[in-house]
């Protein structure tokens, strides 16, 4: 040391050596510690969505720690964990809303016989179909949906506040996720259609539902016009979005979407509905990652399901210049989404696995026993469906 130094000088050389001492201290101790956020440093994925890993692996909180490539039998454990208890609130929504609406039809039906007994059980069973069917289906399914949205997510810690914490969701981006969607359905369109040409060669034909379902009273109608454009996307939304994604996403966002996009699009059973809702259902889930909110993917479902009622008086037009108009209008808004999408996609591409998170995902999941006991009924009942019309 230059022995002329003076002693303020050199106070000041070991406050800055000191300095650099805490900075690097710091920053050894910062890449100590996995990010419980991040625990695979994955940067294609959205952080602020992602649930505490700890939940699933409680050492990432030593220092030092690392997860390994291949997961422990308790990191295993803990992961199926989350898949089984999500799967089961499918497999008891599903057989709760069918009792429930067996229930309820036994004690309306019963209420009507004793009300009007001179009508005979056709007459009965006409009347519950065309008007009491489509409210009763609406308030079972609302309450399915709610519940057990609800009791999954108790059962899993998540917060229900954490489902709505939106952010970086603009008007702007509002609209073009409705182009999107917009354009999403017409592209599905042209899927099911190929699918259904492809279906008569082999002798069958596409079973949809909505061509089996002509409610004529006033109630049946109002009722299936609330379902679809307020009840299905809130409720919905709350269960897929909300608590199916949230916990398929614990090990992967990557696995979160296409888990969720097959479960919802199965719950449909019928052809058209399951390739809508499937291609439909990756959309919703990643806007509901990237702006840690279901409130975007309810909006979206919502005008999803409100285009058939907007879409419905064009084939009443009858003049060549309104035909002509519309298909002008309708095109323009196909292009004008499909561009939409094209700039979406350029900037949020979907999340990629790491070779650890690949072992932790989708293969995993499909161990679970309750997601293939759910997968070959959903499989059964479109089959069924098919083989009845054909």
């Amino acid at each position: 040391m230059n022995e002329n130094i003076s002693a303020e000088q050199y106070r000041d050389e070991i406050y800055a050596l000191n300095k650099k001492l805490d900075l690097a201290e710091q920053q050894l101790m910062d890449t100590a510690y996995t990010d419980p956020k991040n625990p695979f440093d994955n940067p294609t994925e959205i952080r602020h969505y992602n649930s505490d890993y700890r939940k699933i692996e409680p050492e990432i909180k030593k220092p030092f720690y690392k997860l390994p490539l291949e997961p422990e039998y308790r990191e295993k454990r803990n992961i199926k964990r989350f898949y089984n208890i999500t799967l089961m609130q499918i497999a008891f929504r599903l057989i709760s809303s069918h009792l429930l609406m067996f229930i309820l039809t036994g004690i309306i039906t019963s209420v009507l016989s004793f009300i009007n007994p001179q009508a005979g059980s056709e007459f009965i069973s006409d009347y519950f179909y065309s008007t009491i069917s489509s409210p009763a289906n609406m308030l079972v399914f609302l309450i399915c949906n709610v519940a057990f949205a609800f009791l999954g997510l108790k059962m899993t810690d998540i917060p229900p506040s954490s489902l709505v914490n939106t952010c970086d969701f603009t008007l702007l981006k509002a609209v073009a996720y409705l182009f999107i969607a917009f354009f999403i359905n017409h592209f599905s369109t042209v899927i099911i259609s190929f699918t259904e040409s492809v279906m008569n060669q082999c002798g069958l034909n596409m079973y949809n539902i909505n061509d089996y379902t002509n409610y004529q009273s006033t109630p049946s109608r109002i009722s299936d016009f609330v379902y679809a454009i307020i009840v299905a996307p809130i409720t919905e939304e709350l269960f897929y979005r909300g608590m199916v994604l949230k916990n398929f996403s614990r090990a992967s966002q990557r696995c979160g979407i296409f888990i969720s996009a097959m479960l919802f699009a199965f719950m449909h059973t019928t052809v058209p509905q399951i390739i809508l809702g499937f291609i439909m259902g990756i959309f919703l889930a990643h806007i509901t990652i990237k702006h840690n909110s279901i409130i975007p993917a309810i909006m979206v479902h919502s005008f999803n399901n409100s285009l058939g009622y907007m879409m419905s008086p064009l084939g009443n037009i009858t003049s060549d210049i309104g035909i002509v108009t519309a298909n002008s209008f309708y095109y323009m808004a196909v292009m004008l989404g499909l561009f939409a999408l094209i700039a979406f996609k350029l900037t949020n591409k979907l999340p990629h696995d790491t070779p650890q998170q690949s072992r932790r995902s989708i293969a995993l999941a499909f161990q679970s026993v309750p997601l293939i006991i759910l997968v070959i009924y959903y499989i059964f009942m479109t089959l069924s469906y098919i083989l009845q019309v054909s």
